[in-house]
């Protein structure tokens, strides 16, 4: 992966619907490694960054998986001054966002009965299940980013 100055990726990126600039490589080793490497060189998000495929992707405990073309690949990073232990919670916070934006995105579609008879759940700490088969999984990693350890990038 190229790194880029903060001024050539302000430059180049383009923004999501929500206005949150996005990069895109067509092939990564891992989208969560390339957003850390944006904070390594100083950047403060919010990013998303975002690939047709992931090499070198991992989970829980390090646990590594290929990402195939056609599955999302994709990592947002941003910061929060907050506590090592306040920012453990955002696991279950970011699992439960999803169910919820996953709901929320069918019933804009006027599917409102699609979920109702589907068994849609988070498996702590970070699998998307529904009826018993995995449909996506959240992993937050984190790096210090002032000496006084209260500032974190996920």
């Amino acid at each position: 992966m190229t790194v880029l100055s903060p001024d050539e990726v302000e430059k180049r990126k383009p923004a999501s619907p929500g206005g949150t600039p996005v990069l895109h490589a067509d092939t990564t080793g891992s989208t969560n490694a390339d957003a850390m490497v944006h904070v390594e060189v100083g950047e403060i998000g919010p990013l998303w960054i975002h690939a047709d495929q992931q090499t070198e992707g991992r989970g829980r405990s390090g646990r590594q998986w290929m990402g195939a073309r056609g599955n999302l690949h994709a990592s947002f990073f941003t910061t929060f001054k907050c506590s090592l232990q306040a920012a453990a919670q955002l696991s279950l916070i970011a699992g439960v966002a999803l169910i919820e934006a996953v709901r929320n995105f069918s019933a804009e579609d006027g599917a409102t009965d699609h979920w109702a008879d589907r068994d849609l759940r988070l498996k702590w700490p970070n699998d998307l299940i529904c009826d018993g088969a995995k449909l996506g999984g959240v992993l937050i990693e984190t790096t210090a980013l002032a000496a006084d350890d209260t500032e974190r990038a996920v």
